[in-house]
């Protein structure tokens, strides 16, 4: 026992009692008892290893906590840049008119208002069909009953105009958008449309019944 080197590891005991189990076997042991220490050679702390893996979890959780503490900042960033973004309303529009299939060609002209008519069926893009519904839909709105004096006069100005989307059941309605066209006209106007077509009124050509109507963009 007085050769460290015969110790466990090649080295003694840092504490306890070196205990020569087999004599002349060139090898002791330690005997920790009594002591604060344990491991082979009685040179850990008692409670440190545990002390060392509690230590090391705290910091993985601690990083991981950081991580998603630093993603929700940047989160909450961009959302917040998002909001104060301006609005462009011409992408709107165009996402609009993208969204029932008439595409970036379609567009309300500036100072001009709109409304967004919705057919039972689409049309099947035959010209002579496109140019007789085009035709007809602004004589068709003007024909309806209960019909706000406003939009009367708003469709006998000049540069009324109707697009349609040949491969989706919609037509764009637009007008010059009057000096003195008061706040919410457009929506009554859409609400009184809406009311006529589901009272089964609002038909174009004589077989194109309009299901809805929707305010445009302006």
């Amino acid at each position: 026992t007085d050769v460290e080197t015969f110790g466990p590891n090649g080295v003694g005991c840092a504490h306890g009692i070196a205990v020569d189990g087999t004599p002349m076997d060139g090898a002791f042991t330690c005997d920790c008892s009594g002591t604060k220490f344990n491991g082979v050679n009685c040179a850990v702390l008692t409670g440190t290893e545990n002390s060392t893996i509690v230590t090391t979890v705290a910091i993985v959780v601690a990083v991981i906590l950081s991580c998603l503490l630093l993603a929700l900042a940047v989160s909450r960033y961009q959302l917040r840049q998002a909001r104060n973004k301006p609005l462009d309303l011409k992408e709107v529009q165009d996402e609009l008119l993208a969204n029932v299939g008439m595409g970036t060609t379609v567009d309300i002209p500036a100072g001009n208002v709109g409304w967004l008519l919705t057919f039972a069926h689409s049309f099947d893009g035959a010209m002579d069909e496109v140019e007789a519904v085009e035709a007809t839909v602004v004589q068709a709105v003007r024909g309806l009953e209960r019909l706000p004096r406003r939009l009367a006069v708003l469709l006998n100005h000049q540069g009324v105009s109707v697009q349609l989307a040949t491969d989706s059941p919609n037509a764009l309605l637009t007008a010059p958008r009057p000096a003195k066209l008061k706040p919410g006209d457009l929506e009554n106007f859409a609400a009184v449309l809406c009311s006529q077509a589901a009272a089964g009124n609002f038909v174009v050509a004589g077989a194109y019944q309009v299901t809805d109507v929707a305010v445009g963009m302006q």
